[in-house]
């Protein structure tokens, strides 16, 4: 996995070994988890690792990332019915 995405959450106690954020692009949000790095919402990262099936939705298991710079956070989030939820899909 080579992703550039804007970190839209950060939580560094999930385990203090590998906290855990979410990231997203113009095509996918996905939540990564990695050992410790000090992110905050809004960095942009370049992140690389391996992707994982996850519990319920695939995870990226990062193995290296670097903040590249900042960028704005997404401004809405995209609107789909519980139906579409409970599936697993988006439209």
């Amino acid at each position: 996995m080579h992703l550039t995405a804007v970190v839209t959450y950060y939580d560094p106690n999930v385990d203090p070994r590998h906290p855990a954020f979410f990231a997203s692009d113009a095509s996918v949000a996905i939540f990564v988890s990695m050992p410790a790095l000090p992110f905050e919402a809004g960095d942009l990262v370049e992140i690389t690792g391996l992707s994982a099936a996850g519990d319920f939705a695939p995870i990226g298991e990062g193995t290296e990332a670097h903040v590249i710079g900042k960028a704005p956070l997404p401004m809405t989030a995209l609107r789909v019915s519980l139906t579409e939820l409970l599936a697993g899909g988006v439209p």
